[in-house]
């Protein structure tokens, strides 16, 4: 039995795998988050499939104890994204949550996975394109996605 499937089972604590949660994500990735936040202050919408096993104050303690705490600390009040049912693509999920909010139709920016990002290959609008950022599976965020992150971040605050 996996470590998060025992939290979910409530048959041990969310703080009683350590190892795990210091090492869940790569530690340069978290870098380049924590620093895109503190330069550009984002607010975050998450699209995880996670968001589908978890409620967000559940969500919250592992962004915690992943020392993602900043993200926690960022989230919006509609945190997720809306998820379909049967095959529906994160480049929808996120256009459906956009639809919802307009106030930040031009102020996203997305990461993801080139496997869980689904939609974005045949994403229709080229002009968004220097806005999605896709990961290598497996590799993270490295310095290549966070340069692209943070051009694309200060396109959309029109900062040079």
């Amino acid at each position: 039995m996996n470590a998060l499937s025992q939290v979910e089972r409530k048959t041990a604590s969310i703080e009683s795998f350590m190892e795990l949660w210091c090492n869940i994500f790569d530690a340069e990735a978290k870098d380049h988050l924590r620093a895109l936040h503190f330069e550009f202050n984002p607010v975050y919408v998450l699209s995880t499939s996670w968001a589908m096993r978890m409620n967000r104050d559940e969500l919250i303690a592992v962004l915690n104890q992943t020392e993602l705490e900043f993200i926690a600390e960022n989230l919006h009040e509609a945190w997720k994204t809306p998820k379909g049912f049967g095959g529906q693509t994160r480049m929808r999920e996120i256009g459906s949550w956009g639809g919802n909010h307009p106030a930040f139709n031009d102020l996203w920016v997305v990461i993801d996975d080139e496997c869980s990002g689904t939609g974005f290959d045949i994403y229709p609008f080229i002009a968004d394109n220097p806005f999605i950022v896709l990961c290598k599976e497996n590799t993270g965020l490295t310095n290549a996605e966070y340069i692209k992150l943070r051009r694309a971040f200060n396109i959309r605050l029109k900062i040079s």
